[in-house]
């Protein structure tokens, strides 16, 4: 009996720890799937200014139809920034948008697309210029701007954004994702819509929409596979070969510890079922010696 208990009591610690590892992975792809929901692209050749942006989104909004929710966007790194009495200061990531924060970011506080005074900051930015992560409503310098705290990004460390002004230059575009429809698709009918040159950036190698994607015309088109694989296989290495936003860094890790953590779900959830097949042998072997010993 006592191996019995045993052999139980590791099937218990194996079902439980697996189940630990499944839901913590469920929660960090959770965290990370703003990125793969949405459309990133990245403009090749010159670069959008503020008022083609303006141009566009003004456009869209005429369009009944079919209205794309987008936000262009440009990041410098280590931006320095300070509080408004200049008596702290730290360096920053700082992503000047052109649109709502809300394609970029997965949860928590929002910068309008019509915010020009308002900000966003991550908690260690906050903590360096204001003592605290608890820095809503404090005002910070930049680049001679005075900006408000409107919320504090908790998963992320020195990062910011802002409103961009009138000469800023965009090199990324995120489009909000639709439902029925491939990301190459959207990307196609954007691009093609305003004369943007710009390449799809993947996050994922697997998706919903993969056989889609790769699907050619006509399915006795194996060379049409054949390129659509390979441009699926370039827009994947064009993303992992860019450069990253503090935020796009910070789903990354997620995605990654997820998928550290389904893979130890799947060890755990072997090994319990190795513990279960010996736990029930022991049982029915002691089953069958006590039937043999009431006859």
């Amino acid at each position: 009996m006592g191996k019995i208990k045993k052999e139980r009591c590791k099937l218990m610690i194996s079902i439980f720890a697996a189940f630990v590892c499944f839901s913590g992975a469920h929660f960090s792809y959770q965290k990370a799937l703003i990125l793969r929901q949405n459309v990133n692209l990245i403009v090749v050749g010159d670069k959008i200014t503020a008022e083609r942006a303006f141009e566009i989104r003004r456009a869209e909004q005429r369009n009944s139809d079919e209205v794309t929710d987008f936000t262009m966007w440009t990041m410098a790194k280590e931006e320095y920034v300070e509080d408004r009495e200049q008596i702290r200061g730290t360096k920053a990531d700082v992503l000047e948008i052109n649109g709502s924060s809300e394609l970029l970011l997965f949860s928590g506080a929002v910068l309008h697309a019509q915010d020009l005074e308002g900000c966003l900051i991550g908690k260690g930015t906050a903590q360096q210029l204001f003592g605290s992560a608890d820095a809503a409503g404090g005002q910070i310098l930049y680049k001679g701007r005075l900006f408000t705290v409107r919320g504090i990004l908790w998963e992320t460390d020195n990062c910011m954004i802002v409103q961009a002004e009138n000469d800023a230059l965009f090199e990324r575009i995120t489009l909000a994702g639709k439902d029925g429809v491939t990301k190459s698709m959207q990307a196609e009918r954007f691009c093609q819509s305003y004369g943007i040159k710009a390449g799809l950036l993947r996050t994922e190698i697997l998706s919903g929409d993969l056989l889609r994607e790769l699907a050619p015309a006509k399915w006795s088109d194996f060379e049409g596979f054949s390129r659509n694989l390979k441009n699926y296989k370039s827009e994947i290495a064009a993303f992992a070969g860019c450069g990253k936003s503090c935020i796009e860094q910070r789903y990354l890790q997620w995605k990654k510890a997820g998928g550290m953590l389904a893979v130890g779900g799947v060890i755990l959830s072997l090994t319990g079922m190795l513990t279960g097949k010996n736990f029930f042998t022991q049982m029915l072997l002691i089953l069958a010696e006590e039937s043999c010993n009431m006859e």
